[in-house]
């Protein structure tokens, strides 16, 4: 039942093919072979060498080369919200001007006034630009943009900047790869209705972490809640692939 909701969408998104699921058993099993025949060409050639040793550094050197190409984001569907800069005054109106015109830099000198320490709007925006450039900086930077939108939080948790930065937060420990932070985090937006663009970017974020967390059944039941039809290609695509990777999973196949 849960795959005949998807049926229709999955004619129009392409073929499911190479599910995540399906090509780590497949490469599992692909390197157990592999290893296998390493193993008994190296016990015949080395014999000073126990087997277990043997064994144990030819898995390491598979771990690294299958860890060498896991560096792709973990979510590919662009869902991060554009920059929010609504209700601001003074010294913040300045600097999201200049943001707008590109000049970043002097933006984020404006909100480092230590006058603007308790403004919620200040510290939202400059949140905001410490993340847009962080998103493909070093995974330390990316921290410091999650204690930036924390701070802030913690002087607004009623605006549309407090809800964009709750979005924020998890989709960063997403691509940290820290799968039970970010799912954590994801979870208090599902509220959000499933129909308006921050529902629609929560609801793919948090299904993202619990996969990728191993709680496929929240996944599942968080992919359903979307309309195929008020999702952009690529978002449709990654819900019918996620679906099937979910199934697949659970050993429950389409049309089974």
């Amino acid at each position: 039942m849960v795959w005949a909701a998807w049926s229709q969408a999955a004619e129009t998104a392409g073929p499911v093919v190479d599910s995540q699921a399906w090509q780590a058993r497949f490469e599992a099993w692909v390197e157990t072979a592999l290893v296998q025949d390493q193993l008994d060409e190296a016990a015949a050639n080395l014999p000073e060498f126990d087997r277990a040793t043997i064994h144990r550094l030819l898995n390491e050197l598979v771990m690294k080369r299958v860890l060498s190409q896991r560096d792709e984001p973990s979510l590919e569907v662009d869902v991060v919200p554009p920059v929010r800069a609504r209700g601001l005054v003074g010294v913040s109106l300045t600097a999201a001007r200049h943001y707008a015109s590109g000049d970043v830099d002097e933006a984020l000198r404006l909100l480092e006034d230590p006058a603007l320490e308790a403004d919620s709007g200040a510290a939202h925006l400059r949140a905001q630009l410490l993340d847009e450039r962080s998103r493909y900086a070093h995974p330390s930077k990316k921290i410091e943009t999650i204690r930036a939108y924390r701070y802030a939080l913690s002087l607004a948790q009623d605006s549309p900047m407090a809800r964009r930065a709750r979005l924020r937060v998890g989709q960063i420990f997403l691509d940290l790869r820290f799968f039970p932070e970010a799912e954590a985090s994801l979870h208090g937006l599902l509220h959000d209705p499933p129909t308006t663009s921050a529902g629609i970017a929560a609801h793919i974020s948090y299904a993202e972490a619990a996969y990728l967390n191993d709680q496929t059944d929240a996944a599942i039941e968080t992919i359903v809640k979307l309309d195929p039809a008020a999702l952009a290609p690529d978002a449709k695509r990654w819900a019918v692939q996620r679906m099937a990777d979910c199934l697949f999973q659970l050993g429950r196949f389409p049309g089974a």
